[in-house]
């Protein structure tokens, strides 16, 4: 076992680890017979990825990301990573909207024209 990841001493009946890990992605957001077959379990509802949620009185889509994976290190373990998307812009508290480039790099900005003088920032090596 890698010396990263550690078996907690808890009195409990499961195994529960932590510590650093590999992380093997398996599936993203399955349906249910799918992920009852990852888990070896059934499920009782099939998994809901896409809602919506009330923002500042809007009805805002929200997109709901699941990653499914293994931890060998950790007796191959099955976890799963979740990643949540809005369909909104990013407004910072004085009013900027929040631009993001290929690189994952990220800016706040009140005029978009100002972003177009730079375009090395976004459309940079990407």
């Amino acid at each position: 076992m890698n010396s990263n990841v550690k078996i907690s001493s808890g009195s409990g009946t499961r195994k529960l680890f932590y510590g650093i890990s590999t992380f093997i992605p398996c599936m993203i957001n399955p349906n249910k017979s799918t992920l009852s077959a990852f888990l070896g379990r059934d499920l009782e509802k099939e998994p809901d990825y896409l809602t919506t949620k009330d923002v500042d009185g809007k009805q805002v889509r929200v997109l709901k990301i699941d990653v499914w994976g293994t931890l060998p290190e950790a007796e191959n373990t099955k976890t799963k990573i979740t990643f949540w998307l809005e369909a909104r812009h990013d407004i910072s508290r004085s009013g900027k909207q929040k631009y993001i480039n290929g690189q994952g790099l990220t800016s706040y900005n009140e005029d978009p024209s100002v972003m177009n003088k730079n375009k090395m920032w976004y459309y940079g090596d990407n």
